[in-house]
């Protein structure tokens, strides 16, 4: 996690951003911070994750949305002249002319 941020940083430095580092003191004594806090903590340290519903038109949309990106990569990659012509994959319609 760390590198991830030293690489990061030095990327968005390099593109010319300044970073501003700044230590945020812990919400100590106010009741509802301090419960949500130890939730988090709690949740944190949790090896078992609860059980999560995901309905199943969700799965399918991202299935969806996964190949149809693949094909686009694929379709970028290898069709330069009809890309030229049809940039982006998906549904075609039938224009008259």
């Amino acid at each position: 996690m760390v590198q991830g941020i030293v690489i990061l940083t030095n990327a968005l430095v390099g593109n010319g951003y300044d970073i501003l580092v700044s230590w945020i003191q812990s919400h100590l004594g106010i009741q509802g911070y301090e419960v949500t806090d130890n939730v988090a903590k709690s949740a944190a340290a949790d090896t078992v994750i609860d059980g999560v519903s995901v309905r199943m038109s969700d799965l399918r949309n991202i299935r969806k949305d996964k190949i149809l990106k693949q094909w686009q990569q694929d379709w970028d990659n290898n069709n330069p002249k009809l890309e030229q012509t049809k940039p982006q994959v998906g549904k075609t319609s039938i224009q008259q002319m």
